[in-house]
């Protein structure tokens, strides 16, 4: 019973305490009538724009005379424009207005463009008027908050006025122009918003921005219609244009887009090329392989390079032959390109496609993809690697023996062994023998137990400075691994600008040890054991191979681990 009436008083207390923090806080919220009792003080200033800020959060119709008084205050000015903005009521725009007529300079400039933040339609002609103002600030001002608006009429003031504008204000005009064309397309007024970036294109002598912002518009504006347009752009001799016309590109969907970029590619310049290519390739649309592939083989270098890039950004099966075609490329930066991007990418399409090449008449093509297969580690084409490596040329069976041995594991471990009875050169012999190590060594591991560190030192040996590494070598040899690098990426470098070394004493099976070998090296661990079915496949099959290989097989079997018979 104690206790729940403690819970009860508990909670009791936490009310009253919460109730008088929401008393203090209603308390310390701003009063508008006090803020405005500042602003008709003698206040210092800061004190003042501290009230102006106030009042931008909770004035009402009640505080726009007083910020209104504000307006031509050099030193509070822009302060009664922040309270005045958000406040909602047409108070505020009417007050706004009539400064227009009583302010000049900076002022006039800053209330212009407070108008423009309310998009006071009913300014317009106002507005219109002082695009005409000698000073500079107050015609840009005029010409951003016109734009602010947005509508025909605001639109209508800046054309007739761009023709007279001075060279200082020209940029302003313009950009008022492209606001208003990009908010009546935005409402749905295309036809008067691609009539205002027509206009802007055909300006003389126009900038740049206001040159490719105006056709983005006007491509845009049009949608579908608007394809005609961005091509004639793409062949233009304007680079600047060309880079224009495929950022726009990228922001029209639809295959309709991508083969009408694809064919246009054809007879541009080699810079012009890229670009689009670059465009196609972000697209990620495979309507463009067509054109890549037919451009790829007559292309310049750089064009070359951009296809690569942009094949492996579209991806897919159909992605791959034209790639490959490329790893045959008589530039080696195009050959390095085409390789890495077989190589990254993704999906299973590619590792089938690949598997697909190791069964075409060239062996060349054979190569690359055994090549390529090795690279990605495709395990999946162990199958396919290990038929390639029993038939065809024989650089082609080498190569997938090698790719495959990179990879086999106990199941693929017969086929190897069969490789090698069959063996057709000793460089065949060789390579297979070479690959039964190296899978015999990736399978062969410690037991718990089996070999023990006793010291292990890493560093300048044997005199100079070295670290005690034997904690990280015996943690090496807990995993059950039989090699261990001797590098700084393992043991740090604890002896800077030296040729290091690492020495590991050690006992193994009972035996007592001691190796070292020098930085870069590996120590191989005596001890492990080799799993018993490689053993009895390599034993199986001497008993039965010609002499060459026979000889072959017993000196894989010397190098594993045995267990003694």
């Amino acid at each position: 019973m104690r206790r729940i009436t403690h819970v009860l008083n508990s909670v009791l207390i936490a009310s009253v305490l919460c109730a008088g923090a929401l008393q203090a806080a209603d308390a310390a919220a701003p009063n508008e009538d006090a803020l405005l009792a500042v602003l008709a003080s003698q206040a210092p200033v800061k004190a003042k724009a501290d009230a102006c800020r106030q009042l931008g959060l909770i004035g009402t119709a009640k505080a726009v005379p007083a910020l209104a008084a504000l307006l031509g205050d050099e030193q509070l000015s822009h302060m009664a424009r922040y309270a005045l903005e958000p406040i909602p009521d047409k108070a505020v725009d009417a007050a706004l207005r009539s400064a227009l007529v009583t302010l000049k300079g900076r002022a006039l400039a800053g209330v212009i463009g407070s108008i423009g933040v309310r998009r006071d339609t009913a300014a317009t002609s106002s507005l219109g008027t002082l695009l005409k103002a000698e000073n500079a600030d107050v015609a840009q001002a005029a010409a951003r908050s016109l734009g602010m608006l947005g509508t025909v009429e605001a639109a209508e003031h800046l054309r007739k006025a761009l023709p007279d504008a001075s060279a200082e204000n020209r940029l302003a005009f313009c950009e008022g122009l492209l606001r208003c064309a990009e908010a009546l397309a935005a409402g749905g007024r295309r036809t008067e918003a691609a009539a205002i970036y027509d206009g802007l294109r055909g300006l003389d002598k126009a900038p740049h921005q206001v040159l490719t912002a105006a056709l983005r518009g006007a491509v845009l504006a049009r949608q579908d219609a608007g394809l005609p347009l961005l091509l004639d752009a793409c062949r233009d001799k304007d680079f600047l244009l060309v880079k224009a016309a495929a950022r726009t590109s990228l922001e029209m969907p639809g295959p309709k887009v991508t083969e009408a970029l694809a064919g246009a590619l054809e007879g541009l310049v080699a810079d012009s090329q890229v670009v689009l290519i670059q465009a196609l390739g972000a697209r990620r649309d495979k309507a463009a392989l067509p054109a890549l592939c037919a451009l790829a083989k007559t292309g310049g270098k750089a064009t070359r390079e951009a296809i690569v890039h942009a094949l492996a950004e579209i991806g897919g099966a159909a992605a791959v032959p034209p790639l490959v075609a490329l790893t045959s490329d008589m530039a080696d930066d195009v050959v390095k390109a085409a390789r890495n991007a077989l190589g990254a990418m993704e999906g299973s399409e590619i590792d089938g496609a690949l598997g697909a090449m190791l069964r075409d008449p060239d062996p060349k093509t054979r190569a690359v993809a055994i090549d390529l297969i090795g690279q990605r580690r495709t395990v999946a084409a162990l199958p396919a690697l290990l038929e390639a490596a029993g038939a065809g040329e024989e650089p082609v069976r080498i190569a997938a023996v090698k790719a495959a041995g990179a990879m086999a594991g106990a199941a693929e471990f017969p086929a190897l062994v069969k490789l090698l009875v069959a063996a057709k050169s000793a460089a065949e012999a060789q390579a297979i023998e070479n690959v039964l190590l190296q899978v015999c060594e990736r399978h062969t591991s410690l037991a718990p137990g089996e070999v023990t560190i006793r010291k292990a030192v890493y560093g300048d040996l044997p005199n100079g400075a070295s670290a005690d590494v034997t904690a990280k070598v015996a943690e090496i040899v807990k995993r059950g691994l039989l090699v261990v690098e001797a590098s700084n990426a393992n043991f740090g470098d604890p002896a800077q600008g030296a040729r290091k070394k690492l020495r590991v004493e050690y006992t193994a099976s009972g035996v007592d040890r001691t190796e070292t070998v020098n930085e870069g090296g590996a120590l191989r661990f005596a001890g492990g054991a080799t799993p018993q079915a490689f053993i009895d496949a390599l034993r199986a099959a001497a008993d039965q191979a010609p002499p060459a290989s026979k000889e072959a097989l017993l000196r894989v079997l010397k190098q594993t681990r045995a267990p003694a018979r």
